[in-house]
Order: structure tokens, then sequence, then C-alpha cells
């Protein structure tokens, strides 16, 4: 009983991302099942890429709305990874990614006119640069989710999390972050999140 409880709850919780966004739908299947997490302690040289990677960013693409978010920007345990998010309106994008190309080279994945996603590595850090519409519903949940968790009760509990994921499936552990931003966001502000 209680393991049909819970594959409705997920069932649930699916229907409620797809009803929600289809976009954000696809990030949550879009995770293996197989292939497993590394959790590394802070490193501050990882942070360090981050903040470099963001002021290059800003500097050449001449805009302010580039964002270093995720567990280096939070200076918490996390996969050796820089996540950078850059803001700008989509009737832009034709502007913004061939300057981006220049610096990363093709894009990894195109969403729709939603967003597009540059992956690449600087030595052994994981980067994803993220072009993003000013508009996505997307980009406000992350924006949220960055500010809630950069609280500091927040950010311990978030700490903690990661580490006890060091070793489970990627799909397993994007399913534990959604339960934990769902719980933190639902208590702060009555929602859930929808990525």
């Amino acid at each position: 009983m209680k393991k049909i409880k819970e594959i409705i709850n997920y069932v649930r919780r699916d229907l409620f991302i797809f009803m929600s966004g289809p976009i954000e739908y696809i990030f949550t299947k879009d995770n293996s099942k197989t292939k497993t997490v590394s959790i590394n302690r802070f490193d501050p040289k990882v942070k360090q890429l981050g903040n470099t990677l963001q002021r290059d960013l800003k500097k050449n693409l001449n805009i302010d709305t580039v964002h270093f978010v995720g567990s280096a920007a939070l200076e918490i345990a996390g996969q050796r990874d820089v996540d950078i998010l850059v803001e700008v309106p989509r009737s832009e994008f034709k502007r913004y990614i061939p300057m981006i190309n220049t610096l990363y080279g093709k894009p990894a994945k195109v969403v729709r006119d939603e967003l597009v996603e540059w992956h690449f590595n600087k030595g052994d850090c994981a980067v994803q640069v993220v072009l993003i519409d000013t508009k996505s519903s997307l980009l406000k949940m992350q924006k949220v989710t960055f500010r809630e968790l950069s609280k500091e009760h927040n950010r311990l509990a978030y700490q903690k999390l990661k580490e006890s994921s060091d070793g489970v499936t990627i799909y397993e552990y994007e399913k534990r972050r959604l339960e934990f931003f769902n719980k933190m966001l639902k208590k702060r502000f009555g929602i859930l999140f929808i990525r």
C-alpha cells in the first residue's frame, strides 16, 4: 500500500509539473536512472571560476543580467560544476547566441525559444551556461529558489541533502532536490517548485 501511495504521489508531481509548464517537465525527465552523481566538498577554486565566467560574460555581452547560481555560488558541496544564467528577452536571443557561440562553441541544447544551453569543461569543472528568456517561469523559479537557498538555514539543509546523495542515480538526486525545493518553497510561500 505504501508503494502504491508513493507511485501515486510521483504521478501527481509529474502531472502538476507537466500542467504547470511542459518545458519544466522536460527538465525533470532528462535524468539518468543508471548514472550516479559524485558530490565533492566545496572548493573555493570552483567559486572563483564561476565568478570569473560571470564577469567575462557580463563584459563580452555588455549586460548585467548574468547570474552565477548553484552549489559553488552557495559555497556548499556539489558536483564541481558552475551554473551561469544569462537573462535576456527572447527577442534578443538571435543577437546573443552567436556571441556565446564564439566563446563556448555550439549549444548543447535548445528548448524552443525558452532557453539555450552550452556545456563545456574548464579544467576538472563542468560548466553550464544557459541563455534564458527574461519572462520564463523557469527563470523566475530559479531566482526565487536561489534566493531562498542563500538563507543560512536552507543552505545548511541543502548541503546535508547533497552530501547524503553522493553515489545515488542522477534521477534519484534530481527527485530529492525537487522534493527539497518543494518543501522549502511551500513552507515559505505556499507554492511548489515547478522544475
